[in-house]
């Protein structure tokens, strides 16, 4: 589409946006509303124009091309003005009541962040200057080196409190920075405690300083690991792969409503072995729900059995009310199989009665009765329940088995869990690739109903591996004390990494042209965006949560 030469003079230019116009194709099969079938064609129109505009000039422009054209006539094809759109920039935005309020929130949390980061200066300033000092007048009492570094030890035992001189002299003892920081808050008052929570160099201290650290990777150390490494600590690198393949697989999900070849690069792509991880790539949610079973159950029955009194009991079980049944091993033990058992026949039922295609093929199908509904999905929950109470249970190989038992019995375990998880990323390669015909409704519907429970138990074994020490070159890797940090963001990532790549495909002023190259270079520039913003949500909202329920003792 072409503006007209008369509008503006020669030798001019205009501000223009691009546009992205979606003709509708007539498709044997009734597709889902949400879903939106055609070809995309971009236009480039002036920055006035909007939306409005630019349907009317489609209408008028298609209107002419059909009656001027023989072909085009004997086709129903017409825009589809769902899936019209024009990419804007952010100064194109429309500032209504939605933006005000996210103006105000952020005002709301970044104003005390601002104060707090600037106090936190002021109070680092003022403990250097009174340490520069106090070592001077350390210096000019006790001359002599051994007295000095008696003082020196006294001070340090004795924190905040005042040691006298041999000559008189009162030395306050300035100790480290956390503690003078706290000892100076403390006189302040719980206001300005409060308000301190919100300081970003001091949460960002805490969230970098983080337990579980196996080694320092920023360093060279020349000894032993600082202390034993959490049994657990493999879960963040589990956490942060699985945040890798989640965004990985958005990035390509939200190119596909963009983009201006869609049907090349299906056609190119989707029959490929390695692009099944893709198609599989829903299977990375039930990780999560799996992780959130085990964390559940590990952190709330120690809890549970800590718990003395008749009032404290009753507290906790408004908390958590159904790990009551999981004390007791036979009726905990039924009830996770009743969930695992009941997901897998209700997804049966559903996808047999739907004929439904196996696994995630049927994915637009199924995502309103299966993918979303809690009945479905609990199953890989239990799992996660179950695993928790194993590993508080500490197994431990019995003691008649020798170091060549115990490899067997880990490489059976690996051989079980490898079987597991490939047959479920790869198992509809041969359907995807037409080598072999799809199978029955019976047998579609036993694959969708089984391959998230037989994945995420494959996950599982690995888990308890790691957690036994049956698997130490696995631990260490997933227990990296690099992927520590990013695992501390996940929620947040979790929450603004489809924001950030709907941002970057959406809002781009020029075509999307889908290939592997340009995925890559989506994921690597929505990655760092995500656990950036992640970064400033946790220091904002969930940093400060945090400290206050510690300082209120809620924690």
């Amino acid at each position: 589409m072409s503006i007209p030469e008369h509008i503006l003079p020669a030798n001019t230019t205009m501000a223009s946006r691009y546009c992205t116009a979606i003709f509708k194709i007539p498709v044997p099969v009734k597709l889902p509303d949400y879903l939106h079938f055609g070809v995309d064609v971009g236009f480039c129109i002036p920055r006035s124009c909007n939306e409005q505009h630019f349907f009317k000039l489609l209408d008028r422009a298609w209107t002419v091309k059909r009656h001027s054209s023989a072909v085009m006539s004997r086709y129903n094809v017409e825009v589809d003005k769902i899936a019209t759109y024009c990419h804007s920039s952010p100064d194109n935005l429309p500032k209504d009541a939605w933006f005000w309020a996210a103006i105000v929130s952020l005002l709301g949390l970044g104003i005390p962040v601002v104060i707090a980061t600037a106090l936190e200066l002021f109070i680092w300033l003022r403990w250097k200057h009174e340490a520069r000092n106090s070592s001077r007048l350390q210096n000019l009492t006790f001359p002599n080196s051994d007295e000095a570094g008696n003082v020196e030890a006294l001070m340090e035992d004795s924190g905040e409190q005042e040691a006298q001189g041999l000559l008189g002299h009162e030395i306050t003892a300035i100790s480290n920075h956390a503690d003078f920081r706290a000892g100076f808050l403390k006189r302040r008052g719980l206001p300005v405690e409060v308000l301190m929570t919100f300081s970003l160099p001091w949460n960002t201290w805490k969230w970098w300083t983080l337990p579980w650290n196996t080694w320092k990777w920023w360093t060279v150390s020349g000894g032993h690991a600082e202390g034993p490494a959490h049994p657990l600590a493999f879960l963040d690198g589990i956490r942060v792969i699985t945040m890798i393949w989640i965004m990985f697989g958005h990035c390509i999900f939200f190119s596909c409503a963009v983009a201006n070849n869609l049907f090349a690069y299906a056609q190119e792509n989707f029959r490929r072995w390695t692009f099944q991880v893709i198609v599989s790539a829903t299977l990375s949610v039930d990780v999560f729900f799996m992780m959130s079973g085990l964390l559940c159950v590990y952190t709330a029955l120690p809890r549970f059995n800590a718990v003395h009194g008749v009032a404290g009991r009753a507290r906790f079980w408004l908390v958590f009310v159904c790990h009551r049944l999981l004390r007791n091993v036979a009726a905990g033990m039924t009830f996770a199989a009743g969930l695992v058992i009941s997901s897998i026949l209700a997804t049966f039922g559903i996808a047999y009665k739907n004929d439904y295609l196996p696994g995630t093929l049927s994915f637009a199908d199924n995502i309103d009765t299966i993918y979303i509904k809690p009945y479905t999905r609990w199953g890989t929950y239990a799992i996660g329940l179950v695993l928790g109470w194993i590993i508080l249970k500490q197994y431990k190989s019995p003691k008649r088995w020798s170091f060549q038992g115990m490899v067997v019995f880990s490489l059976v375990l690996l051989s079980l869990a490898s079987v597991f998880c490939l047959s479920t990323l790869y198992g509809l390669y041969g359907y995807v690739s037409q080598a072999v015909n799809f199978p029955s409704i019976g047998v579609s519907a036993l694959y969708t109903s089984m391959h998230r429970p037989v994945f995420i138990l494959g996950i599982a074994i690995v888990c308890f591996l790691c957690t036994t020490g049956y698997a130490p070159s696995i631990q260490s890797l997933l227990a990296w004390t690099g992927f520590r940090p990013l695992a501390r963001l996940t929620y947040g990532a979790y929450l603004v990494h489809p924001l950030v790549i709907l941002f970057l495909c959406v809002g781009g002023q020029s075509p999307v042209i889908m290939d592997n190259l340009y995925l890559v270079s989506l994921l690597l520039a929505a990655f760092p965006l995500s656990y950036g913003f992640a970064y400033v949500l946790s220091m904002m909202t969930e940093s400060p949560i945090l400290a206050c329920e510690k300082l209120f003792g809620l924690r």
